[in-house]
């Protein structure tokens, strides 16, 4: 984690001062959060082995939108849409986080209202204030985009509440609010302003993720 930590540190002063360690810094900073995973067990269990999946995704998305342009960015989108299509198959796939599936007991019937809820209601403010500044061949991507994490985010309240491992609902809730920083500084107002407030977000909540997919 120090090493992912430090990596993180590296990437945030590259990109401010358009370095070229920029590249390396944030290979290394998306390696470890697949490494942490990889040492921690993951493998040992089917969702330990989706949850890497997802991780792995993320780092090919990562590396996709190193590039410049619409086709990189379209390209680290779709590796990211999987990705949280990965977590979502984890979550359901917990040996105790099947029963939010059917709906088991009233607390977790209410709580995937309240989160479907929530998670809807922010959608419809984010996507107002994004799609603006949105061009109109990547609306949809983009619309899409937000479709499959909001449903990664609900997928990690329901898991979390049959088995209580705070670092799935946790890490998921990082990477969504990652993603609004990403949204702004494409969409909305670029600056660095951005990244040194996504970035760290964002690798935290793969590393809980990670954290999580061991055990």
């Amino acid at each position: 984690m120090l090493a992912c930590a430090l990596a993180v540190v590296a990437l945030v002063m590259a990109d401010r001062s358009g370095s070229p360690a920029r590249a390396p810094a944030k290979i290394v900073a998306s390696s470890c959060f697949v490494a942490i995973a990889v040492i921690g067990g993951a493998t040992d269990t089917t969702f330990g082995t989706w949850i890497l999946v997802g991780l792995a995704l993320s780092w090919l998305g990562d590396f996709a939108l190193l590039g410049k342009g619409r086709a990189p960015f379209v390209s680290g989108l779709s590796f990211f849409v999987l990705g949280h299509v990965a977590y979502v198959v984890a979550f359901a796939a917990r040996p105790a986080g099947t029963g939010w599936l059917r709906g088991e007991g009233s607390l977790n019937t209410a709580l995937l209202i309240s989160a479907a809820f929530v998670v809807l209601v922010a959608g419809v403010f984010i996507a107002r204030w994004l799609l603006p500044g949105v061009d109109s061949a990547l609306r949809v991507p983009v619309l899409a985009y937000m479709a499959v994490i909001s449903t990664m985010v609900i997928a990690a309240v329901g898991t979390t509440s049959v088995e209580w491992d705070t670092r799935v609902l946790v890490g998921a809730i990082l990477f969504y609010l990652s993603d609004i920083a990403v949204g702004r500084d494409r969409f909305v107002s670029p600056g660095w302003d951005n990244r040194i407030v996504g970035l760290p977000v964002y690798y935290a909540g793969q590393v809980l993720l990670a954290l999580a997919a061991g055990g």
